[in-house]
């Protein structure tokens, strides 16, 4: 509770500031920190390989009874999409961010595929945290450093990710009707409970974290992710047959996704 209250009152004036602009400098500091957090986890894995003389025990190729769970948890790799667009409305080049934003996808997506192989491999079966630094020797104060890091980079990285979410509750429930100050407080307000919410839901959720993340992902990121885009190519840019044929075939992957990963999420909830 007392954590939790701390987080509410760094992050509440936080998600006041208007001009994510300002937080640039700061969300390039929490990308920094993500980055050293892997590169320890990775240099831990590797240490551990090599100590147990091989891989973990236990490795499957293929889990046929949780495979639908895990495409919604890399589903979720997509939960960052609706900061594009303000990204690019504020950065110095937009012309180029088509262009960055292709390069950047490629790159997370080897780092996410590897990195989770190589945590995967590395403590097989063993591995029964929904946190990879919570595998890790608890007392070391690399560890301890590497997990400070994190929550570093997750208040510097707050103003960004939660834009949108902030704009949209806003831009529909307060609209334009009412006085510049009276909206000013109750936008302020609505950020609060935003932020309150999340909390509560991060604290209540703690202990089933990857299967929350995994039923968000089915449910939510899939459509806003691979469904809504490929409906708004199919109806405004696509001409060619080609063009809507995948996307329509990227329109009938996302509703898979939603319906049978989002329903295996539900029905292994209480799994261990």
């Amino acid at each position: 509770m007392i954590y939790m209250i701390g987080i509410i009152c760094i992050l509440t004036p936080i998600a006041w500031v208007r001009d994510i602009a300002k937080f640039s400098f700061t969300f390039m500091i929490g990308n920094f920190m993500i980055l050293l957090t892997v590169i320890v986890v990775s240099t831990y894995c590797f240490s551990q390989i090599s100590e147990q003389g091989g891989l973990g025990p236990g490795i499957q190729a293929f889990d046929q009874a949780g495979y639908l769970t895990t495409v919604g948890f890399a589903i979720y790799s997509y939960e960052g999409i609706g900061v594009v667009m303000p990204i690019m409305q504020t950065c110095a080049t937009p012309e180029k961010f088509s262009r960055i934003l292709f390069f950047a996808i490629i790159t997370l997506s080897v780092i996410y595929a590897a990195f989770g192989n190589l945590c995967y491999l590395t403590y097989g079966s063993s591995l029964n945290k929904p946190m990879i630094t919570e595998m890790l020797p608890p007392t070391d104060p690399i560890v301890i450093a590497i997990k400070l890091c994190f929550i570093l980079s997750l208040f510097c990285s707050y103003a960004i990710f939660i834009n949108p979410t902030n704009t949209i509750i806003e831009s529909w429930i307060f609209g334009k009707k009412s006085s510049p100050m009276s909206s000013y407080y109750a936008r302020n307000f609505s950020r609060f409970i935003v932020c309150i919410s999340a909390a509560i839901l991060g604290v209540a959720l703690s202990e089933k974290i990857d299967k929350f993340i995994g039923l968000i992902g089915a449910l939510l990121c899939a459509p806003l992710a691979i469904m809504m885009p490929s409906m708004l190519h199919l109806k405004l840019v696509a001409k060619k047959k080609r063009e809507r044929t995948l996307d329509i075939v990227l329109i009938v992957i996302s509703i898979f996704i939603l319906v049978f990963s989002t329903s295996q999420s539900l029905i292994s909830w209480n799994d261990v």
